[in-house]
């Protein structure tokens, strides 16, 4: 995979005048949408950082399980899933064997997300941000649930905040414990209509949700002055799974439309504040989430459970199903049972096992007709999330194909197929280069070293890299660190590109 011209022959010397750190930096999350969706309406002001930026064209997630919750967790700590704690949408506790779902409304204002990704150990973005900021505060806004928000913000953020129900209106609210200061929460004036639920079982009119996230962040902004702001944008995710193929533009292009207003009334706050010419924007989505066009019901993979007395305690659908079985003894037995089924649509099958004090996935099935390349880069994608905590059995479809529960024709769940991977990123504003198209496949752990460069902060334990090519100033050794990485990534997303080609999508 090719750099940019000017990564191959950058120099890790700083020879420009010092343009200063940013004070501030605003992540758009746009969940669920791939390069192409967003390239499929006219988004002006989406396009107007992205020229005053730089954009990556071959950006992807880079982690399983790739579902926002998970790449929030990512961006808020630059860790791989492993690492987070937040692995996915369901989990089992390590110590209890007890199954968790965190990200659900009422677990998140538990504080299901905060003690997850707070006892993993993981250190958040936040921390660094705070040594050269000590006042500074962090504000994160998303959808209903506030799931996406908390996981991106971390347990150390000051405010949380999202839309909650109150009887027959949509009301400013907050997960417990990142709450506004009486005094703000008294002075925004915000409500919006509980629409008639639709196919997506969403209770919000077309657009309406985000619209509601974008005020009510303009508003919150306005009164804390965040150094960080997070703005998560779900209506894209929670609509997609209920599209056919070839429906998406016409319910996807109000959405997106609307998104880019969004986006170009918080810069307007911006620009009125008089902060904006000290601002850097990153603008990117948690995961892809393609509209397939033939579903596997999951029914076939819990058979294939029971067959060999195996004991399911989840079931997760996607593009990559994902099985957790009460022993783990059982994983490589219902690996085997499900390879016996002879599924169409399938690429490979993996279960989990501990060696060496570690844990790995072993395949169990790859289609021979399949180049090694995709066995190591499907090996590579599992073993950011291989923990005690991780499925148990990972079966990986072919493009076009995914377990699906009834109802549902979205791959809401994981993938590592690159249509499920391959996510927009932009990187804009204070600090950043302008007009830069870059080949670097940058991933979600990418993000958060290269914020803290962004706004002085130093280096972040993380398992990505700072983005140096889109960086004015890049700290010294940045540009090596992007190179020696580059090499590897690369050959991953080729292998993945090929098969998606190879299907003919």
């Amino acid at each position: 995979m090719a750099l940019t011209l000017r990564l191959h022959n950058a120099s890790d010397l700083i020879a420009a005048q010092p343009v200063g750190p940013a004070t501030r930096t605003v992540i758009f999350l746009i969940n669920g949408v791939s390069p192409s969706d967003l390239a499929s309406v006219p988004m002006p002001h989406l396009s107007d950082l992205a020229r005053r930026g730089t954009t990556y064209g071959q950006a992807w997630v880079g982690q399983m399980e790739n579902v926002n919750l998970a790449s929030a967790a990512t961006i808020a700590t630059g860790a791989l899933p492993r690492k987070t704690g937040l692995i996915g949408t369901t989990l089992r506790d390590p110590q209890t064997g007890a199954v968790q779902h965190p990200g659900t409304p009422a677990q998140v204002q538990l504080g299901a997300i905060d003690q997850v990704m707070q006892s993993a150990g993981a250190t958040p973005l936040t921390v660094v941000l705070k040594h050269v900021q000590p006042r500074s505060s962090i504000l994160a806004v998303g959808g209903t649930g506030c799931g996406v928000a908390n996981a991106a913000a971390s347990w150390l953020a000051e405010y949380v905040l999202c839309p909650v129900r109150k009887g027959k209106e949509w009301v400013p609210g907050a997960v417990t414990g990142h709450a506004l200061p009486a005094r703000i929460r008294r002075a925004i004036r915000l409500r919006a209509p509980v629409a008639k639920q639709g196919t997506s079982g969403m209770h919000w009119a077309v657009g309406a949700e985000d619209s509601f996230v974008a005020r009510y962040c303009v508003q919150a902004m306005g009164r804390t002055h965040p150094s960080l702001v997070i703005v998560s944008f779900d209506e894209p995710a929670q609509r997609k799974p209920s599209l056919r193929p070839g429906s998406t533009e016409g319910m996807m292009g109000p959405v997106l439309r609307g998104i880019d207003r969004d986006i170009g009334a918080i810069v307007a706050a911006l620009r009125q504040e008089g902060s904006l010419n000290r601002t850097a924007f990153v603008i990117t989505s948690g995961a892809a989430m393609p509209v397939e066009g033939t579903s596997i019901r999951v029914g076939a993979l819990g058979q294939s459970v029971t067959a060999v007395g195996g004991q399911q305690v989840y079931l997760g659908a996607g593009e990559t199903a994902t099985i957790g079985l009460q022993s783990n003894l059982q994983a490589q037995p219902v690996a085997r049972a499900i390879q016996d089924r002879h599924l169409r649509g399938l690429d490979a099958i993996y279960y989990k096992t501990r060696s060496a004090r570690r844990w790995t996935y072993q395949p169990q099935y790859v289609d021979p007709d399949l180049p090694a390349a995709f066995s190591r880069a499907a090996s590579f994608l599992l073993g950011t999330m291989a923990s005690a905590g991780a499925p148990d059995v990972a079966v990986i479809f072919s493009p076009g194909y995914a377990a699906a529960r009834d109802g549902n024709n979205g791959a809401d769940g994981p993938g590592i197929q690159w249509d499920s991977q391959h996510i927009p990123l932009i990187v804009s504003g204070h600090g950043v280069q302008s007009g830069v198209r870059s080949g670097y496949p940058a991933r979600m752990v990418d993000l958060a070293p290269t914020i803290a460069a962004l706004m002085g902060a130093g280096a972040v334990t993380s398992d990505g890299v700072v983005l140096s090519d889109a960086l004015q100033q890049p700290p010294s050794g940045s540009a090596s660190a992007q190179r020696e990485a580059s090499a590897r990534l690369g050959f991953y997303v080729s292998a993945l590109e090929n098969r998606l080609q190879a299907a003919g999508r």
